[in-house]
C-alpha cells in the first residue's frame, strides 16, 4: 500500500473536485432537462427490470417504445448493465444514473492522474487532472447532453494510456492484460468511442514504440501484441459489435446517413460562452460546444514554444510536446468544416457529430499544461503560476456546474414509453411513429375470425397463449417485429406477417380452428448466434492467455 500512502493526498483532492462538478446534480431530487438523460436512465430502468424478473441477458426491451423495441441491441452495453446491478442496491434509476457520472468522472480523472504521474511531479498532474475534470466539454456532457456513455468512455482512454505505457516502457506483463481489459470495456461502453480514441491512441503507442532502445524485432513484438490485445478486446465484444454492424439495417438509421454537419467554427476555438434560454419552458440549456478559452491559450503557447523549439534548438529532437501539438493540429482539422470530405467518405461518419472529437481533444491540453509547467525551472514561479491557472478555471467554470429546469418524474414513468426516446431514427423500418400507436392493454388479440384466449403467460421476450378458435382466425401480438421473433403454433413454425397495413408493423399471424398453444419468442439470429460464439472463443482465448502469463511475459520481453 506504499503507492497510496504517497498518493492519498491527490486522490482525496480528485475525490472532492469530482463532487463539487456533480454537487448541483446531486442536490436536487429531480433530474436537470438534458438530451439525452431520460433515454439512459429509463435503459438503465427497464433493463433492471427484465434482469429483476430473471431474464438475462437482456434482448429485448417490451415496454420501450409503446410495442417493444430491440434497445440491447444499440444500447451501450456497459452503462445498462452496471446501471441496472447498481439498481438492484438503490432500487431508483435516477439515483444509479447520478452515482454513475460521479464514478465516471472519478474515475477517469484517477485514472488520467496515473498516466500524468509517468512523466510529471504529483502537483503538476494533479493540476493538470483538474483542467481536464473542468473543460466545458466535460460540464456539457453532464449538465446539457446527459451522456453517461460518453463521460462513462473517458474512463478507459486515461486506462488505455496507463496500460500501453506499462507494457511497452516498463515491460510489465500486467499491461497486456489491463490493455485487452480496457479495449473490451470501452467496445462495451461506446463503440463509436473506439474511432475517436484511436487518434490519441495510435501516435501514442507509436511514440512509445519508437522510442525504445530495443532491437527491431522487439518493437514488431510489442506491436503485434498490442494489436492482438485489440483484437481480442474487440472480439470479447462481439456479441454486440457484430448484430449492432449488421442488423441497424432493420432501423431507420441503417437506412438512412447519420452524419450531421455541425462543425465547430472559429469563435468556438477562441472565445468562451455559455448562453441561457430566457423563456420558462423546460428546456435544456444552450449546448455551445467550444474548446474553453484557457485550453486555447495554453494550446497557442504549445505550438509556439514547439516552433521555437524546432527552428532554434540545437537538437532537433522530437519530443512530448510536439507530440501533443501534432494532436492538436490534426483534431482541430477534424473539429472544423475543412474535413467534411474526409467524413463524407470514411467511416468516421458514423461518429454522428463532428465536435465528439472534443471527447479525445480535452485530454491533450491538460498534459501540454503540465509540460509547460515542468519547464519552469524556478519552483516558486511553478507553484505561482499553478495557483493562478487553478484560480482562472475555478472562476470562469463553477458558475457553470448547474443544470436547468430540475423536474422530479414519477418512477413508474421509466418503466413505459410510448415513444423511441433515442429518435425515431432508431424505430425499426417497418414502423411510424410508435407513439401514434394505441396502447393496449394486453398483448394479444384476435383480430379476425372467432375464438377465445383462454389463458396468457407474459414475459418480456416470449408470450405463451391458450386459444380456442372456433373458426380459422388472425392474431395480432402487440410487438414491433424484429428479426428473431417467431411464433409456434402446437410446436410448429408459422410465418409472420408484419406489413398488414392495418397493423404497420406488428407482428400478425394466422391461426387454424381449434384448440392450440401458441408460443411468440424472440430468439437469436444466426447473426447473433456467430457473434456470441466469437465473443466465446476469444474470452475463452484471454483466459488462457491470462493462465499462461508467464510464458507470455517471456515471449514478449524475450531479448532478440
Amino acid at each position: 500500500m506504499k503507492w497510496l500512502k504517497n498518493e492519498w493526498v491527490a486522490l482525496l483532492g480528485i475525490a472532492i473536485v469530482s463532487l463539487v462538478i456533480c454537487f448541483d446534480l446531486l442536490s436536487h431530487t429531480g433530474t436537470p432537462a438534458t438530451m439525452d438523460g431520460r433515454i439512459h436512465i429509463t435503459t438503465i430502468d427497464q433493463f433492471y427490470r427484465v434482469i429483476q424478473a430473471g431474464e438475462f441477458p437482456v434482448t429485448w426491451l417490451s415496454n420501450f417504445a409503446n410495442y417493444g423495441e430491440p434497445v440491447p441491441l444499440y444500447a451501450q452495453q456497459l452503462p445498462a448493465y452496471l446501471g441496472a446491478a447498481v439498481t438492484f442496491l438503490t432500487h431508483n434509476p435516477i439515483t444509479t444514473f447520478n452515482i454513475l457520472i460521479v464514478l465516471s468522472i472519478f474515475l477517469s480523472a484517477l485514472f488520467y492522474y496515473l498516466f500524468l504521474r509517468f512523466y510529471f511531479n504529483r502537483a503538476t498532474s494533479f493540476v493538470a487532472t483538474i483542467f481536464l475534470c473542468l473543460a466545458p466539454y466535460r460540464i456539457i456532457d453532464i449538465y446539457i447532453r446527459g451522456d453517461l456513455p460518453e463521460l462513462m468512455s473517458s474512463i478507459f482512454l486515461p486506462l488505455i494510456l496507463v496500460s500501453l505505457y506499462l507494457f511497452i516502457q516498463k515491460k510489465e506483463i500486467r499491461g497486456f492484460y489491463f490493455l485487452l481489459f480496457s479495449y473490451t470495456l470501452l467496445a462495451l461502453v461506446h463503440p463509436m468511442m473506439l474511432v475517436i480514441y484511436s487518434f490519441f491512441i495510435i501516435p501514442y503507442v507509436g511514440f512509445l514504440i519508437l522510442s525504445l532502445k530495443e532491437t527491431r524485432q522487439q518493437k514488431i513484438r510489442f506491436a503485434i501484441f498490442i494489436i492482438l490485445a485489440l483484437l481480442i478486446g474487440v472480439g470479447i465484444a462481439s456479441y454486440y459489435l457484430l448484430p449492432l454492424e449488421v442488423e441497424t439495417k432493420y432501423l431507420y438509421y441503417g437506412q438512412t446517413n447519420p452524419f450531421s454537419k455541425l462543425f465547430l467554427n472559429w469563435q468556438n476555438v477562441f472565445w468562451e460562452s455559455w448562453p441561457t434560454h430566457i423563456d420558462g419552458g423546460v428546456v435544456t440549456r444552450v449546448q455551445q460546444v467550444q474548446i474553453g478559452i484557457l485550453e486555447t491559450f495554453i494550446v497557442i503557447l504549445g505550438i509556439l514554444i514547439t516552433i521555437k523549439t524546432f527552428i532554434f534548438g540545437k537538437k532537433m529532437k522530437f519530443s512530448l510536446l510536439a507530440l501533443c501539438v501534432i494532436y492538436v493540429v490534426v483534431l482541430l482539422f477534424f473539429l472544423l468544416p475543412y474535413s467534411l470530405p474526409i467524413y463524407t467518405h470514411t467511416i468516421l461518419r458514423d461518429i454522428q457529430f463532428p465536435w465528439r472529437m472534443l471527447a479525445v481533444f480535452i485530454f491533450i491540453p491538460p498534459f501540454i499544461l503540465a509540460l509547460l509547467l515542468t519547464r519552469i525551472k524556478q519552483k516558486e514561479m511553478s507553484i505561482a503560476l499553478c495557483i493562478v491557472s487553478v484560480l482562472a478555471l475555478f472562476i470562469l467554470r463553477l458558475p457553470q456546474l448547474y443544470g436547468k429546469d430540475y423536474v422530479i418524474h414519477p418512477l413508474n414513468s421509466y418503466d413505459f414509453t410510448t415513444e423511441n426516446l433515442n429518435s425515431v431514427i432508431m424505430n425499426t423500418i417497418w414502423t411510424g411513429e410508435t407513439q401514434t400507436y394505441p396502447v393496449e392493454k394486453y398483448k394479444a388479440a384476435i383480430i379476425s375470425g372467432k375464438g377465445e384466449i383462454v389463458q396468457s403467460d407474459v414475459h418480456n421476450d416470449s408470450r405463451k397463449y391458450q386459444v380456442i378458435a372456433d373458426t380459422p382466425i388472425q392474431m395480432v401480438d402487440y410487438t414491433f417485429y424484429f428479426p428473431g421473433w417467431i411464433v409456434k403454433v402446437d410446436g410448429q413454425q408459422v410465418p409472420i406477417q408484419y406489413q398488414d397495413p392495418h397493423y404497420r408493423g406488428v407482428i400478425t399471424y394466422a391461426v387454424p380452428s381449434g384448440k392450440h398453444t401458441i408460443v411468440v419468442s424472440y430468439t437469436a439470429t444466426k447473426v447473433r448466434q456467430i457473434a456470441d460464439v466469437i465473443t466465446f472463443v476469444c474470452l475463452g482465448v484471454s483466459i488462457i492467455l491470462l493462465l499462461l502469463r508467464k510464458k507470455m511475459k517471456r515471449m514478449i520481453f524475450l531479448k532478440t
